[in-house]
């Protein structure tokens, strides 16, 4: 987004006004959170184009972002709305298995789930290794820059072990020839098995929040949830607190001990 439109430019000669309008440009084809994050990386490159003495001031720093719609929560299964999805996915697609099952039981984001490589699964331990992501064409790191482990659980260990074949390439979740899948390669498989299962319809992500969810109801401390999920700060992991009502009311319930 950003190299296309200012192309050539000095860096020098790139102005309030021109960031203004990249923004304004932005916002008419683009949500409002897609560009913040331009913006951001923007001021980014530029505080060190001032830092490394290419600029003298950083312009994307007198810019504001836009103001963000108030957030509307986010969709999620209960465990018997998953295990349906799951056993759907058995009957219809059960090629596809092992990668909604690994979806729904890890809480990996779908770029994490498609640059997914066998070296990074410890079938002795029992463990997922997540070191990188791929959108977009790109492989990079996960979106909080570091890598984390995650445990498999039972079910999620036997179907990775059954899914190995003898021969393996470097993808678990390959598309055809070794190729990376992409959201759009799954949506038909993923809307076809939501119908057959008879579940609410949720957005591919929401099984990721899905994951979160039902470990908050489970009574999983907040801190343990945010190492699973990769969160940067444990203020982005809050947003699933409000599921677990109970866990305060036993914090107060000390009081009358």
């Amino acid at each position: 987004h950003l190299v296309p439109y200012f192309g050539d430019v000095d860096l020098r000669e790139i102005s309030v006004e021109s960031v203004e309008l990249y923004k304004s440009r932005k916002s008419a084809t683009h949500s409002a959170k897609t560009v913040n994050n331009h913006l951001g990386i923007l001021g980014k490159l530029l505080a060190d184009a001032v830092k490394w003495e290419y600029a003298d001031r950083n312009p994307a720093h007198e810019v504001q972002p836009l103001r963000l719609p108030p957030q509307d929560g986010f969709n999620f299964w209960e465990p018997e709305q998953s295990s349906a999805f799951l056993e759907a996915v058995k009957e219809k697609r059960p090629g596809w298995h092992p990668f909604f099952l690994c979806a729904l039981h890890t809480g990996m984001r779908l770029g994490e789930l498609f640059a997914l490589r066998w070296q990074d699964v410890d079938l002795n331990k029992g463990q997922i290794h997540v070191r990188r992501s791929y959108s977009h064409g790109s492989v990079t790191t996960p979106k909080s820059g570091r890598s984390r482990t995650i445990p498999m659980s039972p079910a999620l260990k036997a179907a990775l072990k059954e899914h190995k074949p003898t021969d393996p390439g470097e993808l678990v979740f390959p598309y055809r020839e070794g190729g990376y899948l992409n959201r759009a390669k799954i949506k038909s498989t993923f809307r076809t098995c939501l119908k057959a299962a008879g579940v609410p319809k949720i957005r591919l992500h929401d099984m990721r929040h899905t994951f979160a969810s039902q470990l908050v109801m489970k009574g999983v401390p907040m801190r343990g949830v945010q190492q699973l999920l990769g969160h940067s700060t444990l203020e982005m992991t809050m947003k699933y607190a409000h599921l677990s009502p109970s866990a305060t009311t036993s914090y107060v319930e000390v009081l009358s001990a």
